[in-house]
């Protein structure tokens, strides 16, 4: 899983996901469209942002109390 921080895009503090960069420039847009309509931004830029900041998230899964994380 890919993700950028909107911080780099808008401002906003969220963070996107998607699979793959070119699904990840889709997802900006539609968030720049969507919640930002006025902002002057264009696929290109966008793209440049993700190529250069979006980030691998790999996903743990943790359980409260250290439950099902100790060694048998």
């Amino acid at each position: 899983m890919r993700a950028v921080l909107c911080a780099l895009l808008c401002n906003c503090r969220y963070a996107l996901r998607a699979d793959d960069d070119e699904r990840l420039v889709a997802v900006a847009l539609e968030h720049l469209r969507r919640y930002h309509p006025v902002a002057p931004v264009g696929e290109e830029w966008v793209r440049e942002i993700v190529t250069a900041r979006a980030y691998e998230i790999d996903y743990a899964a943790v359980y409260p109390g250290n439950l099902g994380t100790e060694e048998v």
